[in-house]
């Protein structure tokens, strides 16, 4: 029997439009992914090479449907999820995560790491309204368990994340995978040292 991928693309495409070059001479197009195809199954990890800005992290959004395509087919755990409305992708979101490259762009400045790991809670319906309630009565009490029953330190949970690279990194990648994802794109770029030698010095 043969298996079924968990995402798949078929003659994938992005063009980008830039701005008009001038009167009768139209606008400039930008071809950021062209014609790829693909399968990957559940439990593989399909990695792309390239320099930067040739396309990797535009394909990335584009298989998690977080950009439209401009041309091709998606195809998640066998659904075609290419021209499915927003709250039609609802249903579909808490298995397809992206962990994005700057970490910064997915977190509220103002939000602690408490608030930021119940909001993901909430958004994929891993804690009601009543648990919100026992949550904030175990604060208040000085309990060690932030969110829904997730172990951390009180002085953690206070905390604001986007204030270290190294915890916007943590919180980022935490958010992403709480819902336990099928699949999810990671930026290797926030695994190379250097990344952690900056987040130690800051």
């Amino acid at each position: 029997m043969s298996k079924q991928p968990i995402i798949a693309a078929e003659s994938l495409c992005k063009t980008f439009r830039g701005p008009s070059r001038g009167i009768g001479r139209g606008r400039s197009e930008l071809r950021a992914v062209d014609g790829v195809t693909l399968e990957v199954m559940q439990g593989e990890t399909l990695g792309l090479v390239g320099e930067s800005g040739c396309g990797k992290s535009t394909l990335g959004r584009l298989l998690l449907r977080l950009q439209d395509p401009t041309s091709g087919r998606i195809y998640f755990d066998g659904h075609d999820i290419t021209h499915l409305s927003q709250s039609e992708l609802r249903p579909f979101r808490g298995d397809m995560q992206i962990i994005f490259q700057d970490p910064y762009s997915s977190l509220n400045p103002r939000m602690t790491v408490r608030a930021a790991l119940s909001e993901a809670l909430r958004v994929h319906g891993m804690v009601s309204a009543a648990s919100e309630e026992e949550q904030h009565r175990r604060r208040t009490s000085g309990s060690p368990r932030c969110s829904s029953g997730l172990a951390c330190d009180p002085s953690t949970c206070g905390a604001i994340p986007t204030s270290s690279p190294a915890a916007s990194v943590s919180v980022s990648a935490s958010r992403a995978l709480l819902p336990s994802p099928r699949a999810s794109s990671w930026p290797m770029s926030l695994l190379a040292p250097s990344t952690w030698r900056r987040s130690s010095t800051s």
